[in-house]
């Protein structure tokens, strides 16, 4: 895990995620949420790294859960990145088996969202992922794509207590979902350290903490404008994760290629959507929903949004927004 720091005491919190594109290249593509906390008076830790592919924004009560925190993501990192070589994750891929607690709980929990969400998110696309070079701008032959597909779907994965069984053909890939996940372990931490409140953000998925007092506030991307935002809710508590097309993609033939696939044919979603942020009290589902909701379109991802009991905002690329449930989104 490649730790940067950059601390500094500060009396309100203004995290900008737009900073993610000169830290690392490769988490150009999560999307951008801007917190905002507004009439906090007491200071408070701050914390910047890089890690888990991604940047990692902390800001506590105090430094004093630090260390467990940074350890956990770690942790995480060594079990289920495939950038790591000696990863939980790739002897999975290697070998076809695996015993590892933080791979099998992501599996467990993934299997029902793939289910109910007819595969629309799918962790066993790594293959299919691997074939779609953006910084080469390559579109894979239609045989390379048939011969991927061949490995994906749930049925190509086994959970037995932790250990993990895959198909021979299968590439497990978690990336739609390892950092909402991480986010529900560092509530975990937060909780036994008896924190009054913080934020974590992994990549583009947030965990809102506690309370000071406020409520806080969360500023969604522009996705037609990096630069502004496309509004603001406000919330007690909870996570919040987005996903869009508006990130890591390639232009080729005057076509548009993003990074978010369809298990079922192999290529980029298209459907009308340019971004899909979802608000719930689990930071796994919130990062599996807003891929299944991106990859589903509008109107079944509202269905599978309502069904699971979670809040959402479905951004069009015609500018239209739709917002689901009661979080008083307000148009910048």
């Amino acid at each position: 895990m490649c730790i940067q720091k950059n601390i500094e005491i500060q009396s309100i919190l203004y995290y900008n995620v737009n900073m993610m594109k000169s830290v690392v290249r490769i988490i150009a593509f999560f999307a951008m949420i801007t917190l905002l906390f507004t009439g906090c008076r007491k200071k408070e830790y701050s914390l910047t790294v890089t890690g888990m592919g991604t940047v990692i924004s902390l800001s506590l009560e105090s430094s004093e859960s630090e260390q467990k925190l940074l350890e956990l993501f770690e942790e995480i990192e060594s079990s289920c990145s495939r950038t790591v070589a000696d990863s939980a994750l790739n002897t999975l891929n290697d070998s076809g088996t695996v015993e590892d607690k933080y791979i099998s709980e992501q599996v467990l929990l993934a299997q029902d969202v793939m289910e109910k969400s007819n595969g629309a998110l799918d962790i066993t696309v790594g293959a299919l992922a691997d074939l779609w070079h953006f910084s080469e701008a390559r579109v894979p032959e239609e045989s390379e794509i048939a011969l991927a597909l061949m490995g994906v779907g749930s049925e190509n994965v086994e959970v037995n207590g932790q250990k993990v069984t895959v198909n021979e053909k299968t590439v497990v890939d978690l990336g739609a979902v390892t950092k909402g996940y991480a986010l529900d372990k560092a509530k975990e931490i937060l909780k036994e350290q008896g924190a009054k409140y913080a934020t974590v953000a992994v990549g583009g998925s947030v965990l809102f903490y506690g309370s000071k007092g406020k409520k806080w506030v969360c500023g969604v991307r522009d996705p037609f404008d990096s630069s502004k935002l496309l509004g603001s809710f406000k919330l007690s508590e909870g996570c919040v994760s987005t996903s869009g097309s508006y990130e890591r993609y390639f232009e080729k033939d005057d076509k548009r290629y993003h990074h978010i696939l369809d298990s079922k044919t192999g290529y980029p979603v298209q459907n009308g959507l340019v971004s899909v942020t979802v608000v719930c009290e689990n930071g796994f589902l919130s990062d599996a929903l807003s891929t299944a909701c991106f990859v589903l379109g509008k109107e079944n991802g509202i269905a599978l949004l309502q069904e699971y009991g979670c809040k959402g905002i479905f951004v069009e690329e015609n500018g239209e927004i739709t917002v689901v449930g009661d979080i008083g989104f307000e148009k910048a």
